[in-house]
């Protein structure tokens, strides 16, 4: 069920409605009392006993406590292809997504630094403007199964780049992302590998490899 998060093509192996729910906690302790928590929850079915996909819906948000908030909520399909069929091996996913974040006006919005110096009563004209965005973004993906137990995939999360940027004089695209990956089951282990492409903020493509391993 994870799969809405990665790869929408991987609900097509879902078999029986799952659900997901989750709540971390990052760094606690901190010397403000601030906390920085996610928040997740997922649930997916098939559709006609999977003869017409499996759907899945999910909820996600990031949150400082009272100061900054981000909220992802989307709804995925995936597809395989029924058996004795030109395009038995692929499965087909996509994912719609609605993003939001916002931030609450401290006291520091009415009573801003100036020249990195002092607080002078003046308002800050940024933190001050409009203090929430919305936009629409979508995932696609595909599973290719090149034997029983190898399984290619590949997926483009954000691909509108939606712009999420607070004033309409600047712009803060999403990164568009691309995962490239190949499993290997065998009958007591999965092995995993993926290549991670996303270009950063300044402009250069940035690449990771991870492989992992999973006992059954």
């Amino acid at each position: 069920i994870s799969s809405v998060y990665y790869n929408p093509a991987g609900l097509s192996n879902l078999e029986r409605p799952k659900m997901l729910a989750s709540h971390s906690l990052f760094y606690t302790g901190l010397s403000d009392g601030s906390n920085l928590g996610l928040s997740a929850v997922a649930l997916a079915m098939p559709i006609a006993s999977g003869r017409r996909g499996i759907l899945g819906v999910a909820w996600q948000q990031f949150s400082l406590s009272g100061v900054y908030y981000e909220q992802t909520g989307q709804v995925s399909w995936g597809y395989r292809f029924p058996k004795n069929t030109k395009y038995e091996k692929f499965s087909i996913g996509g994912t719609a997504k609605y993003l939001n974040h916002g931030f609450t006006r401290l006291d520091e919005t009415y009573n801003s630094v100036q020249d990195d110096l002092m607080q002078n009563n003046v308002t800050d004209p940024v933190l001050a403007g409009l203090n929430s965005k919305s936009a629409i973004d979508a995932d696609v993906g595909v599973l290719y199964r090149l034997t029983r137990r190898w399984t290619l995939g590949a997926a483009i999360l954000n691909a509108m780049q939606a712009d999420v940027a607070f004033s309409t004089a600047d712009q803060d695209k999403v990164p568009m992302k691309t995962r490239l990956g190949a499993s290997y089951k065998s009958l007591w282990m999965v092995l995993a590998g993926e290549a991670r492409l996303q270009k950063g903020p300044d402009g250069k493509m940035d690449k990771q490899v991870i492989f992992a391993a999973e006992k059954t």
